[in-house]
Order: C-alpha cells, then sequence, then structure tokens
C-alpha cells in the first residue's frame, strides 16, 4: 500500500491528466456548449476562479451537469444553515503561500504581513520570494442543502472578468534563478536556446497585461529546458524539428507550465484558453500515439515551474 501523501501538484497533474483522458481537447474549454453552463465563482467573494482552478471546477460542472456556478468551502456551507449532501465528493481550489528570505540577515518570513511588519518591502532586492502551493476544498452549492442560491445575475458576473493587477507576475521573471535575458520588440515570442534569450513583443501590443504574463511564462517554461539548467532534449536539440514527437513533448511542458504559473500569479489571461487549446490541438494525435508521453510532459512541467520558482 502506497501511503506517499501527495503534493499540491501531484493532485493538480492527476486533473489534468483525467482531464484529458476524459474530454480531451475539450477539458481546456473553460465554458460549456450549453449556455446554461456558468464559469464557476467563489460563493463568499462573488469572483471568477482563475488559472487552473478554473479549468478544475469548470470541468466538474461539465461532468456532473450542475448548472449553479457558486461553489463554498464546508465551513461556509456549515456558516450558511447547510449541510453537505451524502455522498457528494469535494472538489480542489489551489493557491499559493508567499515567503520571503531576507538575504543579508538570512530571515525568513512567512508572508507579506511579517514582511512588513519587520520593517522590509516585498519589492526589495535583498528579498527572496518562495512559493509554496497549498490546497483547499470545495462543494459546489447543488451538492449542499439548505444553502441559498446567490441572489446575483449569474450572466452578468460571468460575462467578464474583472482583472487586478498582481505584482507576482513580475516578480516570476525576476526571481528566476540565473533567468535567460529577456528582450521586447517585433511580432514573435519565442526562446532562443543559442543565446539564451526570451524575445517578447512589447506588452501593449497583448490584448491584456494578464495574456502577456501568459505567453513569457510558456517561453520562461522553455527556457528551463537550456543544457546548463534541466537540459530537455526538446530544447536546442537537432531532435526537436518543427512537428517532430520531441517538439510536440516540448510544446505541451511548456504549456502545462504556463498553467501552472497563470495559478500562482491568479492572472486570467483573455486569450489563455484559445492558445492552451491551440498547441494542444497540433499534437493530439502525437499524444494518442504515446500516452505516456502526457505523464513525463506533467512531470517536466512540474520540474520547470519549481525551477523557475526557485521550489525544491
Amino acid at each position: 500500500m502506497n501511503t506517499t501523501k501527495k503534493t499540491t501538484n501531484d493532485i493538480i497533474t492527476e486533473q489534468v491528466i483525467a482531464g484529458l483522458e476524459t474530454k480531451g481537447l475539450n477539458w481546456f474549454k473553460p465554458w460549456n456548449d450549453d449556455s446554461s453552463i456558468n464559469l464557476p465563482i467563489s460563493y463568499d467573494s462573488k469572483k471568477l476562479y482563475t488559472g487552473i482552478n478554473m479549468l478544475i471546477l469548470s470541468n466538474a460542472m461539465s461532468l456532473n451537469g450542475w448548472i449553479r456556478p457558486e461553489f463554498l468551502t464546508f465551513n461556509q456551507i456549515t456558516k450558511n444553515g447547510g449541510t453537505v449532501t451524502k455522498g457528494s465528493k469535494s472538489n480542489i481550489v489551489t493557491y499559493w503561500m508567499v515567503s520571503y528570505l531576507h538575504k543579508p540577515s538570512n530571515k525568513w518570513f512567512n508572508n507579506e504581513k511579517a514582511l512588513i511588519a519587520a520593517g522590509h518591502n516585498k519589492n526589495d532586492k535583498e528579498l527572496l520570494a518562495n512559493f509554496t502551493p497549498r490546497f483547499y476544498r470545495v462543494f459546489n452549492i447543488e451538492q449542499t442543502e439548505n444553502v441559498k442560491n446567490l441572489d446575483i445575475n449569474i450572466k452578468e458576473v460571468t460575462k467578464g472578468t474583472v482583472f487586478e493587477k498582481i505584482d507576482v507576475a513580475d516578480v516570476v521573471y525576476s526571481n528566476y534563478p540565473s533567468n535567460p535575458t529577456l528582450k521586447h520588440g517585433g511580432n514573435s515570442a519565442y526562446y532562443r536556446p543559442s543565446t539564451d534569450l526570451v524575445q517578447m513583443p512589447k506588452a501593449e501590443q497583448f490584448v491584456d497585461n494578464a495574456s502577456y504574463y501568459k505567453t513569457l511564462f510558456h517561453e520562461l517554461a522553455h527556457s528551463t529546458g537550456h543544457a546548463d539548467r534541466l537540459n530537455r532534449k526538446g530544447v536546442g536539440s537537432m531532435a526537436a524539428s518543427f512537428g517532430s514527437d520531441v517538439y510536440s513533448k516540448e510544446e505541451l511542458v511548456a504549456e502545462m507550465a504556463s498553467m501552472f504559473l497563470v495559478s500562482v500569479t491568479g492572472i486570467n489571461p483573455k486569450d489563455s484558453m484559445t492558445n492552451s487549446q491551440a498547441y494542444i490541438n497540433g499534437w493530439i494525435n502525437k499524444l494518442k500515439s504515446e500516452p505516456n508521453m502526457i505523464m513525463q510532459a506533467a512531470a517536466q512541467s512540474d520540474k520547470a515551474v519549481k525551477h523557475i520558482l526557485n521550489v525544491k
């Protein structure tokens, strides 16, 4: 009997693989063709879930036929006078705790509040941010009894996303150990192993700031495969020609890693799902012919994320 405790990344990876195996490309769509299905929202905050949480909870809604989009924790259900329907299984919501190391004093601060109380600023160059994955469990409101539906116009809430600036989106690149050179200009985004360069269009060319970061995360994920970092075969190898199995796997690694990083920062790119689906769609036949590729890519994307975030 395997008693090894699963990490948050293990659970997310399992959800991604299960979604791909169950629904293929449709798993990457945060909506259902049935217009009665809405995007998942938090019962307490009334805000949309973002990143990987949106994917996981949207998929759960679709698979279970839930119409209502509200999700609650067990405590929230109890607080609102309700109970969980017998036999209901919870769903996970992931988040990242950020702690800080003050390098000169080698002192750790568990959160930003403690950091500020000690007279530091989180943008201080002498600080190193450390990201620790965590998760909690939620139930859809249709898995509960005696909890009132939110008195809101669901279609208005889910029609668009309110974007809030997330400072840690910028910190991801600056905290990346021995990061590649980052340049802006032109109309292409790519990683060039020979010069260890990530080239990006100017940020203002993107439909929104979050989409800029999403694309940047994808290219940073490629850069982790450099020979001086994780040394993946799909980066800088003659075998990684366009359309090859090696190329396909590397694209899957980078896109899955970018999804993790989107979840880390809490951003919600407008074109995120379109781009993810386009990448996967191009190589889906190869994935089907090599089922182990998904497992291998998931493991390598996890290593890429940990390398970028300097998580051991």
